[in-house]
């Protein structure tokens, strides 16, 4: 077992050193299976291991040294033509940088990551730095080539190519330390030393305020005195004024200095967060059996500290539905004429307000017909009401949580929680979100997000005794209606501006708040009209109040998240101001139109879903019992296939869990029956099993599942988000 360095400054810096030098060489083996001749990066990655081993070998770190001589040795031989990079010889080369990464978090005392970068042992809070960006990483193209078979070393022989799972997270991204560079902080410095001064200068206003407050009371006390006392003070007034004028003038100044100086420190090249995905994307194209090209323009592009700590699982989500949902394999795409290897590009740029992040395949597209139907049979919509969307609200659709339009839930994909993470992690930055699809070219989504979060314009409002808070960037203009402007279009209170009707609500109501005693009925009605992605709607309100600069601070503990909030801000009053969300208020607003009268109670209450579970293990059946029974359903047993297909014939079930590999008969069996049987057409299954490829995954899907779970990467909050989907 690798031993604790004892040193601490020793442990902080082989810690930052090794990361460096294990992601640099990552990256480098990903470009080299593209390019295996370019020789200057060969050169470079060899030198990356070298050092590394050095590194270790002086801190007594044997095991690590080992790995990465072994890493070496190819790279050496493929520097004198003995051996040619390609995925086979690199795949090998991933497992062991990940036992270095674990090796590495034993020996300074970190948390120890899983294959996939996941702590299992909390042990160490200490920070970390990131890895160190490249002056242009990631900029050329990461090949990621189909499944081959790989010749693994004897011990790992039947383990999978992919040194990771898949769907595993990618490791905790937190940015503990910035490197700052020493002008910035002469630049703080000499701005410290200005703000020293003025507190001196406000210092003496103190002086002069008591003394003429003294003057004051003498010449109240001594009205002899005449008008020489008020003409002195007067004057005194005057040069005293004047000289406030000139000090908040200047101390405005520094402030505005210091609040920019601080904001450019939290800024940080786009390329820290974009080098965590190329691993994640070549592993998972070469569990899918496809090829991806995956290429990345703009890194150096520079965004707030927590944009890019918040921007990670939006990322990776998209890049995983991209590989998963958006690229066809290799034969599907040679039929449709196009290149056998998918594209996936990141694109990022910037404007003096915003940084824009494109993610874009050359897949299959959006299959808007699919998601109608999903979205009818999930009660998003009524086919009515879909039959009156745009395509571009049908595709928004997307982004509801829990929607998905895969046939089958499995480990990696179907779940529905993905685009939820990148629309509520978008809104939650006050950012936007578009999508673009062609049916057979692929699909585009463009996040468009605030450069810094450490300031923002926004115009107050107030709306029955409550101010708020909108950012200018989310407000499209204010109107003052009168009431014969207003109209009832489709049972909605709406204006037109030009030929576009303008829904129209009470703040009060959307935000659910009792409307006050008195409520005078006023012959114009304020209003604030809201963008919200690509719609517009208008929310009437008592009093805009003012703009101002704030500074938008999350809710704490407990409230992580609170509807129709983005965030509080304290205003220059003390006052402590709700900051609103547009993109909540809208969907609060959709939520008043679908309600009826018939919706209460009765609708609250269901019954207890039955789950028939087949499981022939009786120590498994017994602890799936458990999960099930625990989250409130009602389950009946049976010990495999045939018995589970007798009890359909006498019970009535909401779904169906069961494994696969059973005597009598299969799951897989028992599903194709289920299937075949008009009455059970629409009963979900669930598959729980130990069998994890591609083709037993493909093998559950034609045989009518709707779920396939591998027993391997078992979560039970996986299997009851499956049925909470289906059942």
């Amino acid at each position: 077992m690798t031993a604790l360095i004892e040193d601490r400054e020793l442990r902080d810096i082989f810690r930052a050193e090794s990361t460096e030098h294990t992601h640099n060489i990552e990256i480098g083996l990903l470009e080299l299976e593209r390019t295996p001749d370019a020789a200057p990066l060969l050169e470079e990655v060899f030198r990356e291991a070298h050092s590394l081993k050095g590194a270790s070998r002086m801190l007594g770190l044997h095991a690590i040294q080992n790995l990465a001589h072994e890493i070496e040795n190819l790279l050496g031989d493929a520097r004198h033509g003995k051996v040619r990079i390609t995925a086979a010889e690199v795949a090998p080369q991933l497992v062991k940088l990940d036992q270095i990464r674990r090796l590495v978090a034993l020996a300074v005392g970190d948390a120890v990551p899983e294959s996939g970068g996941k702590p299992t042992d909390a042990a160490s809070t200490e920070a970390k730095d990131p890895p160190r960006p490249t002056a242009e990483p990631v900029s050329a193209s990461v090949p990621i080539p189909a499944a081959a078979k790989v010749q693994m070393p004897a011990e790992s022989a039947e383990e999978p190519v992919s040194s990771q799972p898949a769907n595993a997270p990618l490791p905790d991204f937190h940015i503990d330390t910035l490197r700052i560079e020493s002008t910035r902080l002469d630049a703080l410095l000499q701005l410290g030393g200005e703000l020293v001064v003025s507190k001196g200068r406000i210092a003496r206003w103190q002086t002069e305020l008591d003394r003429l407050v003294d003057q004051t009371e003498y010449n109240l006390k001594h009205p002899d005195t005449g008008n020489r006392g008020l003409v002195d003070m007067a004057d005194d007034l005057v040069r005293l004024r004047g000289q406030m004028a000139t000090d908040i003038a200047r101390l405005e100044t520094i402030a505005v200095e210091l609040e920019g100086s601080i904001r450019k420190l939290r800024l940080l090249p786009m390329s820290t967060l974009l080098e965590l995905f190329p691993r994640m994307v070549h592993d998972l194209s070469l569990q899918l059996g496809k090829k991806v090209v995956y290429r990345v323009e703009g890194a150096a592009t520079v965004a707030d500290k927590r944009i890019i700590e918040e921007m990670k699982a939006p990322l990776m989500h998209l890049l995983r539905n991209c590989i998963d949902h958006g690229i066809e394999v290799p034969e599907e795409r040679v039929r449709a004429g196009k290149s056998e290897q998918g594209q996936i590009l990141i694109a990022v740029s910037q404007s003096s307000d915003a940084v824009t992040i494109v993610v874009s395949d050359d897949g299959r597209g959006l299959d808007i017909q699919a998601i109608g139907q999903q979205a009818i049979k999930q009660h998003l919509c009524t086919a009515d009401e879909l039959q009156h969307m745009t395509e571009a609200q049908v595709q928004a659709l997307i982004l509801q949580s829990g929607f998905s339009t895969t046939r089958m839930i499995t480990d990696l994909s179907g779940r529905g929680v993905g685009m939820d993470v990148v629309r509520a992690t978008v809104e939650r930055l006050r950012g936007s979100l578009k999508m673009e699809s062609e049916p057979g070219r692929g699909t585009t989504f463009q996040l468009r997000l605030p450069v810094s979060l450490t300031a923002t314009r926004a115009m107050m409002v107030q709306e029955w005794g409550q101010t708020y808070a909108f950012p200018f960037d989310d407000i499209a203009f204010l109107k003052r209606l009168r009431p014969s402007d207003l109209h009832n279009v489709e049972g909605r209170l709406c204006f037109y501006q030009g030929d576009h009707a303008i829904a129209l609500e009470r703040l009060g109501l959307l935000l659910d708040r009792a409307p006050p005693a008195l409520n005078e009925e006023e012959d114009r009605v304020q209003c604030v009209v809201l963008k919200a992605g690509n719609e517009t709607f208008a929310v009437a309100l008592d009093q805009v109040l003012d703009a101002g600069d704030i500074v938008v601070k999350p809710t704490a503990v407990p409230l992580t998240r609170v509807r129709n909030v983005t965030g509080l801000a304290v205003l220059d009053s003390g006052l402590v101001c709700p900051v609103l969300n547009p993109n909540d208020l809208l969907r609060s607003m959709n939520r008043m139109v679908r309600t009826s009268p018939s919706t209460g109670v009765a609708e609250a209450v269901q019954q207890q879903k039955r789950i028939l579970l087949a499981e022939d293990s009786i120590t498994t059946r017994m602890q799936e019992r458990r999960i099930l029974e625990a989250a409130g359903y009602a389950v009946e047993t049976a010990v495999d296939g045939l018995d589970a297909w007798n009890k359909l014939a006498i019970y009535a079930f909401d779904a169906v869990v069961s494994d696969v590999q059973m005597p009598r008969m299969s799951g897989l069996d028992l599903a194709e029956k289920i299937r075949k049987n008009r009455k059970f057409a629409e009963l979900p299954i669930v598959l729980v099993t130990s069998l994890a490829t591609e083709e037993d995954r493909r093998r559950g899907l034609e045989a009518g599942a709707d779920a396939y779970i591998s027993k391997s990467e078992f979560d039970q909050t996986l299997l009851l988000d499956c049925l909470a989907r289906l059942a």
